[in-house]
């Protein structure tokens, strides 16, 4: 039989039977069975996405999700403090099929995306010396979702990708697509972005 809630029994183990759920919510503070209860179904709408390679954080001040597309840990970690520095949910993608799923599966929740240039199109395909992050900014466009660049790429060497950017920013209802070159400076690329939103 169910633990009892407020709203009354609930059928079945609930949290026993998932350690890593009750560590999760446990974590976020969720004491209570009915608060735990709540916060595991919220947990579960997202569970999907999160195991497949996407980090959702769960402590924002602002509305929203800022995609992050990055294949490098380090720099994954340190875009996503820059996010959530700016008080946004950040959706962490590590190849561009990852992307392109998630902007599916959190349509409408997406209110920006930051991305590298060069990383993995897949999973199972893992050279990252493809622009892919061209792809993610012609769809980007597409879907009419705010975007910008950060990559460090010479800008000696990236007219290639500085016309493709700026023909796609044209295109796009900003007209405007920051471009950071020569460091990953997720900040400098953050702050045009989040001005906008």
């Amino acid at each position: 039989m169910g633990e009892d809630t407020p709203q009354g029994p609930v059928a079945g183990p609930i949290l026993r039977d998932f350690p890593d759920l009750e560590h999760f919510m446990l974590g976020r503070g969720l004491h209570s069975t009915h608060e735990r209860f709540v916060g595991a179904i919220e947990h579960i709408k997202i569970g999907a996405i999160l195991r497949q390679t996407i980090e959702v954080t769960m402590t924002a001040t602002k509305t929203g999700i800022i995609l992050l597309v990055e294949d490098t840990a380090a720099e994954r970690e340190r875009a996503k403090q820059a996010i959530m520095g700016r008080g946004y949910k950040a959706a962490v993608a590590t190849n561009l099929q990852d992307a392109h799923r998630i902007m599916d599966q959190l349509q409408g929740k997406i209110v920006g995306i930051v991305t590298d240039l060069h990383f993995p199109e897949r999973a199972d395909r893992p050279d990252a010396t493809k622009p892919c992050g061209l792809a993610v900014v012609a769809e980007a466009t597409r879907r009419n979702i705010p975007v910008a660049v950060c990559s460090d790429i010479d800008h000696h060497h990236a007219d290639y990708a500085k016309v493709v950017v700026e023909t796609l920013a044209m295109c796009h209802p900003a007209k405007f697509i920051p471009f950071v070159m020569d460091s990953k400076d997720w900040d400098r690329a953050l702050g045009p972005l989040c001005d906008n939103l």
